[in-house]
Order: C-alpha cells, then sequence, then structure tokens
C-alpha cells in the first residue's frame, strides 16, 4: 500500500461523548465480563481514506449490543491516553519512528460496583520512516521543534488582515494588506493599546502574551504551549490536511499552503480579533519554512471583499533544523564577529543577546590583515583563505550534514560536514544555565576557524551558545575552566 504520514488521522471522529459510569448496564448485580465486550465489539482497521488496511494506522469500532466503552493505550511516560469513548468511533495510533509496529490499546467497560471490566487488543500498524515535508518544517527531523512569536514583520506578531485580497506569499513575507498588528507584550495587557479584550479572561493562560512565551510542535502529531519560565499553558493534538507545498486558490489569489487544525484551543493565544473571546482551532497555513509558520483564521470572511481576519506569526528557535542556510559574519553586538570572552561566567543568553563578560572583538576584515590591530597572528599563514575575512564571506550548511565556506565572490574556501545536537535547555557549565548544544566539523571548516591566541590552532568543536532563525553563536573553550575567567573564543554569524 502506499505509506502517506499524517499528523493525525483524517476521519471524522464519531464519538459519543458520555461517561460510561453513568450508563445502564442492566442489572445492577452482576459486573460485564471480559468475554461480554469481545464478543460485542467488532473493530477495523483502515488507512487514511478508510480503506481496510492490513498495517493501517486508523481504526473504526462499534459495539452491538451498545456498550460504552473507553480505548486508551499509554504514552513514553507510562501516563494513560485517550483514544476513544462511547458505543462506536474511531481513532489513529501513529507511532514515531523507530517504534514497534506492534501497538497495544485498552477498551474498557465501568461496572454499577465501580470496578472496570477489561480487554486488551494488539495490532501491527505502520511505523513511518520518514517525515513528511509539512512534519519535518513543524517539527524538525529530531522529531520537535520549539516556536516563539516572531515580530520580524511590521513589528507585529498578533493582529488582522483583509482576507485573501492578494497572494498569500505577499502578506507571508511582508505583510501585504495587513490591517493592525502587536507585539506579544500586549495580548494580555488591560491598560491602554492592550489586547486583553480580545481573550476569553482566563486569565492562568496571560503568560503566553510574552515575547519569551513558546510552544513545541511534535512529530506525533501533539503540541504543547508554556511561558517564557516553561509553565504548561495549553496543550492538544494537530493535524496538516491539504499541504503539498503549492498555493491554494482562494477568491482568485494563490493564498494557503494548506490547513493546520487543533483538536483543542492550543497555539500560542488562540483567539479570534473582534471575537468576544472566541477560541480558535482551525486555520489556513500562510507560510511554513524551517524558520517561520504564518497562521490566519478567516471566520466568516468572504476573500476577495476587504473582510477581516486574524493572522498569528511565529519564528523557530534552537533545533538545528535552523543552522540550514547559508550564514555571514554577524557585527550587531558591539560591532564584533570574533573574540574572546570569560569562559561560563554567567548565564549563556546573556552573552548570545549582549555580550556579557566579552573581553574582545573585531570585525571581519580585521580577521587576515596583517597590519596594525590585525589578526593574521592567529592564523596558520595559509593566505589562500584570506578570503573569509571579508564582512560579505559566508558559509553553507546542508540538511545532508555539508558545510562549505566562501568568499565574498562565492569561491570555496573550506569544506567538510558537521554534525549538531541541541539539547532540551541550556545546559550547566560551572553552575550557570550555558550551551543550548554542539557543533562538530569533521575537518576546520566553519568561517576563520581559528582559536585566539593559539598560534594557528585551528577549531572543530564548538559549543553553541546561541541559535534562532537569524543568528548563530559559537564558542570554543580550549582548556578553560569554567567560572575561572579564562579565556574562550567566539565566533557570531548571521543568516546571509
Amino acid at each position: 500500500m502506499k505509506k502517506i504520514y499524517l499528523a493525525l488521522p483524517l476521519l471524522a471522529l464519531a464519538m459519543t461523548a458520555c461517561d460510561p459510569s453513568k450508563f445502564d448496564l442492566g442489572s445492577p448485580d452482576g459486573n460485564t465480563s471480559t468475554s461480554t465486550i469481545e464478543s460485542a465489539i467488532t473493530i477495523n482497521q483502515v488507512d487514511a481514506d478508510g480503506n481496510p488496511a492490513a498495517d493501517g494506522n486508523y481504526f473504526t469500532y462499534t459495539t452491538s449490543p451498545a456498550l460504552p466503552v473507553q480505548i486508551f493505550n499509554y504514552n513514553s511516560d507510562g501516563k494513560e491516553v485517550s483514544l476513544a469513548h462511547g458505543a462506536h468511533g474511531s481513532f489513529s495510533i501513529i507511532p514515531k519512528r523507530g517504534q514497534d509496529p506492534n501497538q497495544t490499546f485498552y477498551i474498557r467497560l465501568a461496572n454499577h460496583d465501580g470496578s472496570m471490566s477489561e480487554i486488551t487488543k494488539t495490532y501491527n500498524v505502520y511505523v513511518p520512516t520518514e517525515l513528511s515535508p509539512e512534519i519535518k518544517y513543524l517539527a524538525s527531523n529530531s522529531g520537535s521543534k520549539k516556536w516563539v512569536w516572531d515580530t520580524s514583520v511590521n513589528g507585529q506578531a498578533w493582529g488582522n488582515l483583509a482576507y485573501a485580497c492578494g497572494p498569500g506569499d505577499e502578506f507571508f513575507t511582508g505583510g501585504a494588506n495587513q490591517w493592525w498588528g502587536c507585539e506579544p507584550e500586549m495580548l494580555w495587557y488591560d491598560g491602554e493599546g492592550g489586547q486583553y479584550g480580545h481573550t476569553d479572561g482566563d486569565n492562568s493562560k496571560a503568560g503566553e502574551g510574552d515575547s519569551g512565551a513558546y510552544m513545541i510542535i511534535y512529530e506525533d502529531g501533539n503540541i504543547k504551549t508554556f511561558d517564557a519560565a516553561g509553565n504548561k499553558l495549553r496543550e492538544g493534538t494537530f493535524e496538516v490536511t491539504n499541504y503539498d507545498g503549492t498555493r491554494h486558490d482562494v477568491g482568485g489569489n494563490p493564498w494557503d499552503l494548506g490547513k493546520f487544525t487543533t483538536n483543542t484551543p492550543a497555539i500560542l493565544y488562540p483567539y479570534m480579533i473582534n471575537g468576544g473571546g472566541k477560541l480558535v482551532t482551525n486555520f489556513e497555513i500562510l507560510g511554513l519554512t524551517n524558520d517561520q509558520l504564518c497562521l490566519v483564521y478567516p471566520g466568516e470572511s468572504a476573500p476577495g471583499a476587504w473582510a477581516e481576519a486574524t493572522f498569528w506569526r511565529f519564528k523557530a528557535v534552537e533545533n538545528e533544523d535552523l543552522l540550514y542556510k547559508d550564514w555571514t559574519w554577524d557585527i550587531s553586538t558591539n560591532g564584533q564577529a570574533w573574540g574572546n570572552l570569560a569562559y561560563a561566567c554567567g548565564p549563556g543568553e546573556e552573552f548570545f543577546v549582549g555580550g556579557a563578560n566579552q573581553w574582545w572583538g573585531c570585525e571581519p576584515e580585521m580577521l587576515w590583515y596583517d597590519g596594525e590591530g590585525g589578526q593574521y597572528g592567529h592564523t596558520d599563514g595559509d593566505d589562500a583563505m584570506a578570503g573569509e575575512g571579508d564582512a560579505n564571506a559566508y558559509m553553507t550548511l546542508d540538511d545532508a550534514g555539508n558545510i562549505t565556506t566562501y568568499d565574498a565572490n562565492g569561491t570555496a574556501l573550506r569544506t567538510g560536514s558537521f554534525e549538531a545536537t541541541i539539547f532540551e535547555g541550556r545546559q550547566d557549565v560551572g553552575g550557570n544555565p550555558w550551551n543550548i548544544g554542539t557543533f562538530k566539523t569533521s575537518e576546520p571548516a566553519i568561517l576563520y576557524p581559528y582559536m585566539i591566541n593559539g598560534g594557528g590552532t585551528k577549531v572543530n568543536e564548538f559549543e553553541i551558545l546561541g541559535l534562532t532563525s537569524d543568528q548563530l553563536v559559537l564558542v570554543y573553550p580550549g582548556s578553560a575552566a569554567p567560572g575561572a575567567w579564562a579565556e574562550a573564543t567566539f565566533w557570531r554569524f548571521k543568516k546571509k
């Protein structure tokens, strides 16, 4: 059969929402036997289109006579996960890559005396070997991706626009036909200019109105939202439909890339603008890349009629997929792209965003300069590589794990392969939350891979101090002890 991997089933979930303990099970003196459940339930295993499939990930069930059963399994943490309940319905089981295709679920029925009768079923299901393009964008090849608010377009992360009054790509990249928007901090603010009036007033969710709030999207179809401190605010499941990488016609315009639907309001600030607290679960995808996600909710708006729709903009952070692009020198912090710092003498985030505990640095043009103030003495004297000492020199990292460094004219200088590991959070180094990951090349291959004051020592193992869709900061500590004000080397890059 043709293998199609989706985040959630496309089958409609026809489940009876009820509490099995409240059903009349007949005589209060007797419990339902497991054999009665076995003979009453019929289970069909199907594919995403509802066709019978020996390794299908989707299931429909009926009971006759009708029994209000509960169907569930367990996640990797041993927590019970409800799949369906009621006398009939449907559910899906889509394992992560590499998991056992033999998947077990449980069918349970509540008895009058409070006990449970339970049977077990095991089916062989399809386990995907690779992710579909849209899930790889959303959850990365590693299986999960962290998304935060994106204010790179007009400084605004949430707001409204004229629905489908032009190409979707023009809104995604430049905000064409946008009416209004705001930064995250205004979303739950109840003062002047604040957008509290668009919420449902559940102040326990106010932490999503922060530029540090985030959501994590997982390859198995789960989505979780957190405040900046890591407290969980919302969670649910999601599915992507009608995505093939092309834009679909809406009102005569090439508009959306597909649909993004959650089973419960689960994204950051899932409120319709001017909707009186309406929570949204179904969106159109206006943009989706490794770096950015843009969602739109049109409500009942007609396309092309200058009617109002709501938008959300997100960007990905701290994920190896963000490495896959062209990087050039970044002098946005202190005007310096390479230099030294005191190793792990404070939080890594403070060095990443502001250069805390930096000692010295220089702009790219000084790296291969042999005159006053030049840093030629730190190199190995291979002048064929001098082109990397240019503000427009760059390096390319691709999703096959290759790295190539170029001068400003596009002439290749260095090549190699790389491996990156991104941690769940910042790793403790010397008592400080320091690096978010590691970066290794097969040979010295990044721009100007020289250790400062190392006598021409070339480096191929680094700590990642920061990684966003726009910036990358690497550090090489050498033998420096953390917290001892010992010297380390840093490199700052930005998206080309």
